[in-house]
């Protein structure tokens, strides 16, 4: 196989590239706090949209320090599958859903509690 020849001799550097004389790009940096209490700072783009919210290191959701602690109590992030499925079925659907859920609930109750009955009598205390 044939190599294509280095316009470079080994052991050598190229040449540094030219300095441009841009400044670089304005920043801001914006402090969140997660509802574990992390506080943590993000840096963006000074012409950026900053967002009102950002994801912790632990996982959970940070706010902007400006925000009202209610309002990130109230939405920590668990509710997001609820609303996907109240978006995606129609309320005849989450009913028929719903209750085939506790139904089947139930028989999971029912059948503990009937285990439990028989260790209970095996069992006397």
């Amino acid at each position: 196989m044939i190599r294509p020849v280095s316009p470079l001799a080994p052991n050598t550097r190229p040449s540094p590239r030219p300095v441009r004389p841009e400044a670089p790009a304005l920043r801001q940096q914006v402090a969140y706090t997660c509802i574990r209490g992390h506080a943590f700072t993000v840096t963006f783009a000074a012409e950026a949209e900053l967002p009102q919210a950002w994801s912790c290191r632990c996982g959970s959701p940070g706010r902007t320090s400006g925000s009202p602690s209610a309002a990130l109590c109230a939405d920590d992030g668990r509710d997001g599958h609820r609303k996907a499925v109240l978006k995606r079925r129609s309320p005849v659907e989450r009913d028929r859903a719903l209750t085939e859920r506790l139904a089947e609930v139930a028989a999971m109750r029912k059948a503990i509690g009937s285990v439990k009955n028989l260790t209970s009598e095996r069992n006397p205390p």
